[in-house]
């Protein structure tokens, strides 16, 4: 979450704890003093589960305390409870006020979050507010936030501003974009057509698992594209993508038993058909009703 990190717990200040029992006992007593810093940290380790259980109400009204006295962490963790529900009711109005207090202290990660409640809240939507947040977001180091940015530019067909963003992120570390990126280069959307790089951004995103890069590396290996086709493969990097919840990778294994690309299988290509009618991938239901057909009619006969 930004940089709200579970290491902030061990970061106490001119203290010479050495052990996170102490470190607890010691924040706790400050925090009962009225120590905006200590009131936070004892809120995080409710809010990560260290040395007490996890509990992200009990957690925020840590981060209250802290957050009244005007700490910029404990207004950004709020703002992302009340922003989700997160321990607390759901108040965009209460999201909003935390966010904005620590976005003019100076967090990036707050303006970010600012910028997805005005993109995505059905009551606050703003494109241009967001697109601002965003951008003033990135200008202040976000990472995530160009990465959103570069969503926008997508939905308005500007490729070149959105694949230099994405670029950026994935630069950054932001795995997301590595998908996004492949998807560009995979098609030519503000860039020539580069199968090369489209796979190995495919590979980096789908190995660290990203569902639908791992659902279109399956197509690669699959469709022999840019790669020797191989079907084991193929196989391997849908499934993982249909274990993640990917309607389309979970009909695209029913077409391969029911296909028999490994080895025919009715019965299970019948099983994964109808995961991925349920997960409202509507192609699978021709596949359900011939398949119930054919076994109905093997049953009979024997």
């Amino acid at each position: 979450m930004g940089s709200i990190q579970t290491k902030e717990l061990f970061k106490v200040a001119d203290s010479n704890i050495n052990s996170i029992d102490d470190a607890y006992e010691d924040l706790l007593l400050k925090a009962n003093e009225g120590d905006s810093r200590a009131q936070y940290l004892i809120g995080c380790f409710y809010y990560y589960g260290r040395k007490v259980e996890s509990n992200h109400t009990i957690a925020s009204q840590w981060f209250i305390k802290s957050a009244n006295q005007n700490l910029v962490d404990a207004q950004t963790i709020l703002g992302y409870q009340y922003m989700n529900g997160d321990g607390v009711l759901k108040d965009i109005d209460k999201a909003i006020k935390f966010l904005e207090k620590a976005q003019g202290q100076g967090s990036a990660y707050a303006c970010f979050l600012l910028g997805k409640i005005y993109q995505f809240d059905k009551d606050k939507k703003n494109r241009f507010t967001a697109s601002g947040y965003y951008v003033w977001a990135i200008e202040m180091g976000s990472t995530e936030a160009k990465r959103y940015r570069a969503d926008m530019y997508m939905e308005t067909g500007e490729y070149k501003e959105a694949l230099n963003l994405y670029v950026q992120a994935l630069k950054e570390g932001c795995v997301e974009s590595a998908y996004n990126a492949a998807n560009m280069f995979e098609y030519g959307r503000g860039c020539e057509i580069n199968d090369e790089l489209a796979f190995n951004l495919y590979k980096h995103a789908a190995e660290n698992g990203i569902m639908m890069a791992q659902h279109n590396l399956g197509a690669y290996y699959y469709n022999a594209k840019f790669v020797q086709k191989d079907i084991q493969k193929a196989f391997e990097w849908y499934l993982k993508a249909a274990e993640q919840g990917s309607a389309m990778s979970q009909y695209t294994i029913g077409l391969m038993y029911f296909n028999g690309d490994l080895t025919q299988d009715l019965e299970v290509a019948l099983e994964w058909f109808k995961k991925s009618q349920e997960n409202g991938y509507k192609k699978s239901k021709m596949y359900i009703q011939d398949i119930e057909q054919m076994l109905n009619k093997t049953y009979i006969e024997h």
